[in-house]
C-alpha cells in the first residue's frame, strides 16, 4: 500500500507541476509577445510624432519635452537626422541595424529594442523600452511554482503519515482477529465434514456465534484506540483473579498464582493484551507463570531468552523482522497501544539465567 501511495503521489506531483510549468511558460511567452507588439505600435507613433515635430521646428523645445516624457514611461530614444545626432537617452549603446527588433540585457534590466523600423520617417530612430517588470513577474511566478511544489510535497508527507496512522489499527485488527477466525473456520469445517448430533451442532453453532461477537467487540475497541471512530475506553473495576481464571480456558498450560488485586480498565482490551502476550510466550515454549504484584501484572517464561537488540526493539515498539523474533514479539505494538490507553507501560526483561519477564504497569 505504501508503494502504491508513493508511486501515485509522485506521478501526481510530476504531472501537476509539468502542467503548471507548461501553462506558465506559454503565459510568459504570450505576455512577451504582447509587449513586443505594444512596443512596435509605440515606436511607430513616436516616429510619426518626432518626424512632424522636427520638420516643423528642428530646434524646438518640444523635442526635449517629448524625450523627457517618454523617459518617464521607461521608453528611451536615440534619433539621427542623417549623420547628425539630434538627442539620445539610451541607457546603453547598441548597433543601429536597419529594421531590427530584439531584446537587450544589462545586469539589472531588460529592454525591447527597435531600430529604424519605420520606412516612412526621414529620421533614424532607435527605441528601447524597459520591460524588467515582466521578468520580475515571471520570477515571482517561478517562486510561486517552487513554493507550490514544496507545499504539495509537505501535504503528501502529511497524508502519508496520516495514512500510516489509519493503517496501524487495521494491522492490529488483522493480527488480533486471527485466533477467533481460526476457531470459527475450524468449527464450520467440523460441522460440514463430520456427522454430528443435534447437541454437538448446537454447541458448535453457539461457539461460532460467541467468537463472532467477540470479533465485533475487538473491532469496536481497536477502532476507538486507533482514533478512527470517536469514543473513549470504558474503565471498570476488574478482578485480576477472575481475569486470570478466564484465560486458563484458552491456555491450559498457563500457571496462575492467586491474587486479590483489582485494576481499573477496559476488560475486553485487557483480555486482548493478555492473550497476545501469553500467545507470544507460549510459542517460545517453556512454563508460563502469571501473577500480580503491587500495581503490575507479571508474565514469566523461565525457558525463554530474548536477545538484547530485539529486547530493546520490543520495549521501544520498533518493528522487528519476522525471521528474527522466532515466535515472540508478534503483536507487541498492539500491546503497547492498549496499555497506553490505560496510562500505563509495558516493559520486557530477559536474561539467560532467569528467562523472560513481561511487566505490565498500571
Amino acid at each position: 500500500m505504501e508503494k502504491n501511495f508513493l508511486l501515485t503521489f509522485s506521478m501526481f506531483l510530476i504531472i501537476f507541476n509539468i502542467g503548471l510549468f507548461y501553462i506558465t511558460s506559454n503565459f510568459s511567452k504570450n505576455e512577451l509577445q504582447r509587449e513586443v507588439e505594444t512596443a512596435i505600435s509605440e515606436y511607430e507613433s513616436i516616429s510619426y510624432t518626432f518626424s512632424n515635430t522636427y520638420n516643423d521646428d528642428p530646434g524646438s523645445r518640444l523635442l526635449d519635452y517629448l524625450f523627457s516624457q517618454y523617459s518617464r514611461d521607461q521608453i528611451y530614444l536615440k534619433i539621427y537626422n542623417g549623420d547628425k545626432l539630434i538627442k539620445s537617452t539610451l541607457p546603453i549603446d547598441i548597433i543601429q541595424d536597419n529594421n531590427k527588433i530584439g531584446i537587450e540585457k544589462t545586469a539589472n534590466s531588460k529592454y525591447i529594442c527597435i531600430t529604424n523600423h519605420s520606412i516612412n520617417s526621414p529620421l533614424q530612430i532607435t527605441f528601447m523600452k524597459d520591460f524588467s517588470f515582466l521578468t520580475q513577474k515571471q520570477e515571482r511566478l517561478l517562486s510561486t511554482l517552487i513554493v507550490d511544489f514544496l507545499l504539495s510535497l509537505f501535504v503528501g508527507i502529511m497524508l502519508y503519515i496520516t495514512m500510516k496512522q489509519i493503517n496501524k489499527p487495521v494491522s492490529n485488527i488483522s493480527h488480533e482477529l486471527r485466533t477467533p477466525l481460526t476457531n470459527i473456520q475450524g468449527y464450520a469445517q467440523y460441522l460440514m465434514t463430520i456427522k454430528t448430533s443435534e447437541e454437538e451442532r448446537f454447541f458448535a453453532s453457539e461457539y461460532i456465534l460467541k467468537e463472532a461477537r467477540n470479533m465485533q467487540k475487538i473491532i469496536d475497541k481497536l477502532l476507538v484506540m486507533g482514533n478512527i471512530c470517536e469514543g473513549e475506553i470504558n474503565k471498570t473495576k476488574i478482578s485480576l483473579q477472575q481475569l486470570f481464571e478466564g484465560l486458563t480456558e484458552a491456555y491450559p498450560n498457563l500457571q496462575i498464582q492467586p491474587t486479590t488485586q483489582n485494576i481499573y480498565g477496559d476488560k475486553m482490551l485487557i483480555q486482548t493484551l493478555m492473550r497476545n502476550l501469553i500467545s507470544n510466550s507460549e510459542r517460545s515454549g517453556g512454563e508460563i507463570i502469571l501473577h500480580a504484584s503491587e500495581s503490575r501484572i507479571i508474565l514469566e517464561n523461565k525457558d525463554d531468552f530474548i536477545d538484547k537488540d530485539i529486547l530493546n526493539a520490543l520495549n521501544k515498539k520498533l518493528t522487528v523482522k519476522a525471521e528474527k523474533i522466532y515466535g515472540y514479539g508478534q503483536g507487541v505494538h498492539l500491546c503497547h497501544e492498549i496499555i497506553k490507553q490505560h496510562k500505563g507501560s509495558l516493559v520486557y526483561e530477559s536474561t539467560q539465567k532467569k528467562g523472560t519477564r513481561v511487566n505490565i504497569y498500571f
